[in-house]
């Protein structure tokens, strides 16, 4: 059920272009394990997205997602890559593969209560939407079309 929430978090993260503004950073569950684990977080933006929090901001000129639980506890991170950052060559398939489609971004995705690595691409061709899952060995699936 977690990791349903989790990836369902990550999709309103990567398709949402509407995020929240001029809400109160410090009022979330969590708040101080965000300042301590983020302290140098500047253009903070928090939003709940059903029972996870999720918090966009910029550290060291990074633009980086965080996501929390109800009961304040860091249950992933989230940060756009390049193709080139992806696992194997996985950055070159994708282009050769898909070269018709047009690459609107690279999340790597770290779910902190698995401690595992996830990598999706984002790819737009006129009116459709799809998303890729790049394995480890840099293998593609698709997660959503």
């Amino acid at each position: 059920m977690k990791k349903l929430l989790i990836t369902s978090a990550l999709f309103i993260g990567l398709i949402s272009s509407v995020m929240a503004a001029g809400n109160d950073k410090a009022s979330f569950s969590g708040a101080n394990a965000f300042k301590k684990a983020f302290p140098n977080a500047t253009n903070i933006s928090v939003k709940d997205v059903n029972d996870i929090t999720k918090i966009s901001f910029t550290d060291n000129n990074e633009s980086l997602e965080a996501f929390y639980s109800a009961e304040g506890e860091l249950v992933a991170t989230s940060k756009h890559i390049r193709l080139s950052e992806l696992p194997g060559n996985a950055g070159d398939a994708i282009t050769k593969k898909y070269a018709d489609w047009t690459i609107t971004e690279a999340i790597e995705f770290d779910n902190e209560t698995e401690g595992s690595t996830h990598y999706y691409v984002n790819l737009q061709q006129d009116n459709k939407h799809m998303i890729l899952e790049v394995g480890k060995d840099g293998k593609l699936s698709m997660y959503k079309k």
